[in-house]
């Protein structure tokens, strides 16, 4: 989706948030600093996002695995809707400690989640007592929700996006 600065500026993209909340290092890209507010300065940002872009589309044509992370509530559905689209995985429920650094048993745990989901398509959990459908289901659904994303991950993945570093500080320890 591209924007022209006409349509970024009626969209109100350039207002920053007041500058006694904010990291002095966003000088950099800021503007000016208006009644306490930075201004952001939109070629510069766009500048950077162009280079990050051309830098994301290099990691895909060399086929590595992508990881997107974000678990703040309110972006949840456009960080998964915009991995699904793009074919890359993401964490958007809660980072589980050990995704990277831990592979081996978070690989053991995805095999088990595709194992449940195949058994569910079969007729054999009709059979099932009550009680033991309900723990199957339950164990079924607490995997797909934390693996909601990596369902299709082979491989630790080469590149990690973190929208939101003060967030995910667990995940920005353990890459």
């Amino acid at each position: 989706m591209k924007f022209t600065f006409e349509q970024m500026i009626v969209i109100i993209i350039h207002l920053g948030k007041n500058n006694f909340y904010l990291n002095p290092k966003i000088s950099k890209s800021s503007y000016i600093i208006y009644e306490g507010s930075y201004i952001i300065d939109l070629v510069k940002n766009n500048q950077g996002i162009f280079i990050a872009q051309k830098t994301t589309l290099n990691i895909v044509r060399q086929q590595k695995n992508i990881l997107f992370i974000r678990t703040k509530v309110t972006s949840v559905k456009a960080i998964e809707e915009t991995a699904k689209v793009s074919k890359i995985f993401f964490v958007s429920e809660r980072w589980l400690g050990g995704i990277l650094t831990n592979w081996h048993t978070i690989s053991n745990s995805l095999i088990r989640l595709f194992f449940f989901e195949q058994e569910q398509r079969k007729v054999s959990w009709v059979f099932l007592q009550k009680k033991e459908n309900s723990v199957l289901n339950k164990c079924l659904n607490r995997l797909k929700k934390d693996f909601n994303g990596l369902t299709e991950i082979q491989s630790i993945p080469k590149v990690v996006i973190i929208v939101d570093p003060i967030i995910e500080f667990n995940a920005i320890q353990e890459c």
